[in-house]
């Protein structure tokens, strides 16, 4: 019966945040700000300009095809990014700030 108290009282009092696995596995990088993207990547360029996209010239893809991962990834954030339901207009004609090239690079 000691022994269920003591337990209680150590789970009731200890407060744990996870920062390695073990010594020899350290997690790599930084922490990321709040609301920030997470894993936090080694370069970001945060701007408030508006960029327009033309939603029928993006796609998603991978180099890497044989990996269950990327692949899986893809198909759940797709629906993210272009919304079925969402109907999404061409830019208006005219406007230079029109996005034209984004490359996501995991190593």
């Amino acid at each position: 019966m000691k022994s269920i108290v003591f337990l209680l009282e150590l789970f009731i009092y200890v407060q744990c945040e996870i920062t390695y696995i073990e010594v020899k596995y350290p997690l790599k990088g930084e922490h990321s700000p709040p609301n920030a993207i997470w894993p936090h990547p080694q370069q970001i360029n945060a701007s408030n300009e508006l960029l327009y996209i033309r939603p029928h010239a993006i796609m998603i893809h991978s180099n890497i095809q044989t990996c269950d991962i990327i692949t899986k990834a893809i198909q759940r954030y797709e629906p993210i990014f272009f919304p079925p339901k969402l109907s999404m207009r061409d830019p208006p004609s005219g406007v230079n700030n029109i996005l034209q090239n984004l490359t996501l690079n995991i190593r």
